[in-house]
């Protein structure tokens, strides 16, 4: 494990401004992984992985103080040749984030078996799931199972996974960005529960059963998908919804709206 560097940022309190300096570590797949985002590194540091395989089971466990505008983050070194975080052949769970304002980036989640669940949220504040790739996976990619206030899902490539996000946002309220996303060969591109808000947006499915299975009792956006689907397009039923410029190509129906 390497430190190789620090950023100074500020953390604005009601009494003086404090300095807090954010670490940059870099690890490989030969150290334990975990252990550097969970002890070496402190909430708010960067961690970035250089190319290898990674096993699973990790849980990020680090949240910020509430002052402390920053996050938790951990990335590929080399997003060209990213980190790719395996199955250990035992856990359910490969990648579990139980802090908040953490960010995963850039990161590459190989096969897994019937049943792993490549990434799990427990978090309750400000997550961010960027530039990962899911491939050949007949469950669900990312599951989210609790209230989160800024879950942010975008960028990303689903190769061949049955159900790429499953959002159980419960009834304490949730603000979702779902957006940039490339789906193909899926059951269903998205499926969301709760009370929530927020955009479903610029994303791209094709060879899809559905594109998206909503309910939600928030004001949901859902703008500029493009869908080529075999049975349904977009299955939608939320207190206030506004659909525009999406284009849907399938055999099924575009929309069903509850």
């Amino acid at each position: 494990m390497l430190r190789v560097g620090a950023l100074l940022t500020l953390a604005s309190m009601s009494g003086p401004v404090e300095a807090h300096e954010t670490m940059i570590f870099e690890t490989n797949s030969d150290e334990d992984w975990c252990s550097v985002i969970n002890e070496t590194a402190m909430p708010g540091d960067i961690i970035r992985l250089a190319p290898g395989d990674y096993y699973g089971p990790c849980v990020i466990s680090r949240t910020p103080p509430d002052e402390q505008d920053e996050y938790t983050i951990v990335m590929s070194l080399d997003p060209e040749e990213p980190a790719r975080i395996l199955h250990d052949g035992e856990s359910a769970i490969q990648l579990t984030v139980e802090g908040d304002q953490v960010m995963l980036l850039s990161l590459d989640f190989g096969p897994v078996p019937e049943g792993v669940i490549p990434v799990e949220v427990l978090g309750h504040r400000e997550i961010w799931i960027r530039y990962n790739r899911f491939s050949e996976h007949s469950g669900t990619a990312v599951k989210v199972s609790s209230a989160v206030d800024g879950l942010h899902i975008l960028d990303n490539d689903f190769d061949g996974v049955a159900l790429p996000v499953d959002l159980d946002l419960g009834e304490d309220g949730s603000w979702v960005d779902l957006g940039y996303n490339r789906i193909r060969e899926a059951t269903t591109g998205a499926r969301a529960r709760g009370s929530w808000r927020g955009w479903v947006r610029e994303n791209v499915l094709w060879d899809v059963e559905t594109g998206f299975d909503l309910e939600a009792s928030g004001e949901v956006e859902v703008r500029g998908n493009w869908l080529r689907f075999l049975q349904q397009g977009l299955v939608l039923a939320a207190e206030t919804a506004e659909i525009q410029a999406n284009i849907l190509h399938g055999a099924g129906h575009g929309m069903v709206l509850g």
